[in-house]
Parts: C-alpha cells; sequence; structure tokens
C-alpha cells in the first residue's frame, strides 16, 4: 500500500500558525502579568515566612512596605492625601507618610501569618482576648451575634482565630477579592492561601458574586434565627451607606451589617485588632451597637454609625499605622 503524499503549501502553514495563535490566545485568555509575578513574589515571601523568627517579620515586613511605596507613587500620593484628610489637626503624631509606609508593611506582616500558617505545625500566636463577656451575653439572650471587624492591618485572620478560641465559629461573608490578588486568576487560585486558611477558623464561609448577595444575606439571617454568628468586616461599599465624624474628618460607612443585626435582634458586636508585640496581639470586643430610632420612627442608623466611630477614634489614635481604613472617607476604590 502506497502512502498519499502531502502537499504542503505556503497556505497551510499560514492557516496552520493561526489556529496555533488563536489556541494560544484561548489559553492565555485572563492571565496578566500579576498572575506571573505574584506566585514568584508568594514563594519567596513564603520562603521568609517560614524560616524567620517572628521577631524578624516585622523589620523585613517595613522594608517590602517602604519599597511598594516608592514603586507606587501615584498610588502612595492618593493614599496619603487620604490618611492627612482625617489627621491633619488631631494629636496624631505620625505623619501621613509614615501612617502609610507602616500600613504596607503591615500589608505584608499579615500576608506573613498567612504563609507561615501552611508550613507543618501552623501559626499560633498569644491571643489577648478583652471584652468575652459580651458574647457571652449575647449568646444568652438567644438572638445571634453579629460581628463587626474594624479595618485594622490584623483583622482578617487573628479575630477568626480568637472567636474559634471562644467556641463560637461565626459564618464568614467574603467576595472573591478577598485575598492577595484582583484578577481573575488571582481570585481562582492565589486568593486560596488566605481563604483555606481562614476557614479553618470559621463554622461556615460564604464567598459570593454580586448576583449571590440576597442569598447568602438570607442564609445568614436563618443563622442568627437559631442564635448563630456571623462575621463581617467594615466597608464603605454597599447599597446603603452613613457618614460619621471621625478625627479631622468624615468617613463613610456600608449599614447592611447593620441592618441584619437590627432586623434579627441580633447584637451587633464591634471587633478591634492590635499587634502588641512580635508573636501577641490584642482581639478587643466593644460592647453592642445600639440603633436607635429616629424622629420618623425608623432605624438611624447614621447615629449608629456615629457611635461606632466615636467609640473607634481611641484604637485608631493609639497606633494610626495599624488601622487601614482611610479609604472610608469616600473613594470606591480599595487599597
Amino acid at each position: 500500500m502506497r502512502l498519499k503524499r502531502l502537499a504542503i503549501t505556503p497556505g497551510h502553514l499560514l492557516d496552520g500558525t493561526r489556529k496555533l495563535l488563536r489556541c494560544g490566545q484561548k489559553a492565555l485568555k485572563g492571565i496578566r502579568a500579576q498572575d506571573i509575578v505574584e506566585p514568584i513574589r508568594l514563594t519567596i515571601q513564603g520562603a521568609l515566612a517560614w524560616t524567620l523568627p517572628e521577631r524578624a517579620w516585622w523589620p523585613v515586613a517595613r522594608v517590602l512596605g517602604r519599597l511598594d511605596v516608592v514603586l507606587h507613587p501615584a498610588r502612595t500620593r492618593k493614599e496619603t492625601a487620604q490618611v492627612a484628610a482625617l489627621i491633619t489637626g488631631t494629636q496624631v503624631e505620625h505623619s501621613p507618610a509614615r501612617v502609610v509606609i507602616e500600613n504596607w508593611g503591615n500589608e505584608y506582616g499579615e500576608r506573613f501569618q498567612y504563609l507561615r500558617a501552611w508550613r507543618p505545625g501552623g501559626w499560633s500566636p498569644e491571643i489577648d482576648i478583652i471584652g468575652r463577656t459580651h458574647v457571652s451575653a449575647a449568646l444568652d439572650r438567644g438572638c445571634g451575634i453579629v460581628f463587626w471587624s474594624g479595618l485594622f492591618s490584623f483583622n482578617n485572620l487573628v479575630p477568626k482565630m480568637a472567636m474559634h478560641r471562644l467556641g463560637v465559629g461565626p459564618i464568614g461573608f467574603s467576595v472573591p477579592l478577598h485575598g492577595v490578588s484582583k484578577t481573575v486568576f488571582g481570585e481562582r487560585y492565589l486568593n486560596r492561601i488566605y481563604r483555606d486558611i481562614e476557614s479553618l477558623y470559621l463554622g461556615e464561609r460564604l464567598m459570593v458574586a454580586r448576583a449571590e448577595f440576597a442569598a447568602a444575606w438570607q442564609h445568614m439571617r436563618d443563622c442568627l434565627k437559631e442564635n448563630g454568628t456571623v462575621h463581617f468586616a467594615v466597608g464603605g461599599r454597599g447599597r446603603r451607606t452613613a457618614p460619621a465624624r471621625f478625627l479631622a474628618g468624615r468617613i463613610i460607612v456600608a449599614t447592611g451589617p447593620l441592618a441584619m443585626a437590627h432586623t434579627m435582634g441580633a447584637a451587633m458586636l464591634p471587633l478591634y485588632t492590635r499587634r502588641v508585640g512580635p508573636r501577641r496581639y490584642e482581639v478587643t470586643i466593644g460592647p453592642p451597637i445600639k440603633i436607635p430610632k429616629g424622629a420618623d420612627g425608623n432605624p438611624d442608623y447614621a447615629a449608629a454609625v456615629q457611635a461606632y466611630a466615636d467609640a473607634l477614634a481611641p484604637f485608631v489614635l493609639r497606633d494610626p499605622g495599624q488601622w487601614r481604613g482611610w479609604r472610608l472617607i469616600g473613594t470606591r476604590c480599595p487599597w
């Protein structure tokens, strides 16, 4: 049997090249330069987190934070202006530039926590829990708890560990952007570095897209009906927000968690987190935030936000570099 000879013309080669390019473009669709750089950075930072003693984390993290600030001058100018808008004329001794550097240094310090947690044996810091009686009193009432974490540098993992140590496993609400990356690839794969560790300390995690918010919130309401607990981070984005005077300016806060607590009769407990030593942290559980009625008889969420801002101020003033809620002045672009 004779084999047929294939006549390969320049046209065939051109068509084949086009097909290969289309396949390559499809495979690389959604992949950005950051998706190549970030795994390399995580590998290097993971090696530091695994090998360095914790007392060395802050000096290294501060250097990384300073480098990050230098490499992003436009972003740094914007963030410095946000900090200055709130602290100018107050008793804050830190300069706005120093606050921004410390914020980014703490960002790397928190990343070290997550990366170290992946090492055999995990990561288990010392945590001083202040105000735990507010939790027991709320559970005794039988109406559930909405925990509301302030935007502090170490508010993502440490408070969840603290709640777990209290025997409380809340439902954690978050979006795919939560983690180290905001790209499509990063949301799906890299952000699991944060999500999977946090899930060890949660009763349940709700990772939802915007279209799924309604169903997720109903699930949390059902949990509160059974005297369960849910956890939110304070944020500035939401269908409804309220302003509050804060330091030398004002902040804008989403009121959704407040509305959930009010509707369900649950206790609204704010959380304030602070690093007080190389491997020691302090989580303060504040007294329940009351939601008064306005002149029209409806819940006055603006008054509740103002009460929260007043209670928050002393925690920010004692260490401004550990608070990263400066964007709450109104910008919709998270750091």
